[in-house]
């Protein structure tokens, strides 16, 4: 009971940290940023604090799955740390508080991990984690581990080495470069992107994925997929022909530090419905059911012009549930991208 009140005054803490440095910002803007791209860090960090707070309010909750409630908790911990080291990055801060420059780093590691542990115990309402999973943690730790000789280094150790990785050719640098130029590129984001193009998942099934994206910046779009996979089986006087339409919905994320090249991953979410047609010595049968479908995966895209790219490949992970049976299945997309408009 004791270390949970702790926990909890610990993220108000943090959460009041994080909100008295927002408005410290707001009363001294940086004169090296524009007055939008400082709004939108200022509203970064309020954000951190929001993530905060709801991470707090899932710790206390005490109804629904537990596990799942607590791994969503620490996943959106994971997010505002996360989006706390990129303001500091983008906005120059990091100069100012140098000793908690990539301290954001290791939680990278954990979004994807912590994502695929939350849905997992919530499609299938387990109470129970297990020491394997553990596993998926593993590249998080090794970024940590090194990681140590930098979080050791004095403040003026660690502002010499940012210095460097500003200002010399080396890997840092341009490492840092994608960071802080991620909002002055919103200007070469299309406002929407058309895609259709063709999918196989495996066994046989061929199909197509159609979606239509809006992106609200230069990182984050909202998907909208409607696809279908169909084969058909014929073997000693069995035929049998099945489709799987399926309709998702869901975030993307991208990175548009290249002009022509733009990778991308997203989680996507909706519905899917199989209809299985058979014919067996003379007799017809069809089986029919609804479930809940999941895509999770990533891509890249290559630009051919201003309006028009190639999706080079896109491969994703589908869960499905029908029959009362989970379906794994694996997915490769290609196609062409149609972009319209400019953020």
């Amino acid at each position: 009971m004791l270390r949970s009140r702790k926990l909890r005054i610990g993220l108000i803490g943090l959460a009041f940290i994080f909100l008295v440095l927002a408005l410290w910002a707001f009363w001294i803007e940086p004169a090296w940023l524009t007055t939008h791209s400082f709004t939108l860090q200022v509203l970064n960090l309020l954000g951190a604090v929001q993530g905060l707070l709801m991470t707090l309010a899932l710790l206390s909750m005490k109804r629904g799955n537990r596990l799942a409630n607590r791994i969503l908790a620490a996943l959106t911990f994971t997010i505002s740390i996360i989006v706390s080291g990129a303001v500091l990055l983008t906005t120059g801060y990091v100069f100012v508080l140098p000793h908690l420059s990539r301290v954001h780093h290791p939680f990278v590691f954990l979004a994807g991990p912590l994502l695929f542990l939350y849905l997992r115990a919530l499609i299938s309402g387990s109470q129970d984690f297990k020491k394997k999973d553990l596993l998926h943690f593993i590249p998080s730790a090794l970024c940590t581990l090194y990681l140590i000789p930098y979080y050791f280094q004095s403040g003026e150790g660690k502002l010499n080495y940012l210095m460097s990785e500003y200002y010399e050719e080396s890997l840092g640098r341009w490492y840092y470069i994608l960071l802080t130029s991620l909002s002055a590129l919103a200007q070469e984001t299309p406002k929407a992107e058309l895609f259709g193009g063709y999918a196989y998942a495996g066994e046989g099934s061929h199909g197509f994925a159609a979606s239509i994206t809006g992106n609200v910046n230069s990182y984050l779009g909202l998907v909208a997929e409607i696809g279908g996979q169909y084969s058909h089986f014929e073997e000693e006087g069995i035929r049998e022909s099945i489709s799987a339409p399926s309709v998702l919905f869901g975030p993307r994320f991208s990175v548009r530090r290249n002009k022509r090249l733009t990778p991308f991953a997203h989680a996507l979410f909706g519905a899917s419905h199989i209809r299985s047609e058979a014919n067996e010595l003379g007799q017809s049968f069809i089986f029919s059911d609804t479930s809940f479908a999941m895509a999770i995966g990533g891509g890249l895209d290559v630009k051919v012009s201003d309006n028009i790219a190639i999706r080079v490949v896109q491969i994703d992970y589908l869960r499905t549930h029908h029959f009362n049976q989970t379906q794994n299945k694996g997915r490769i997309v290609t196609g062409l991208v149609f972009r319209f408009g400019k953020k």
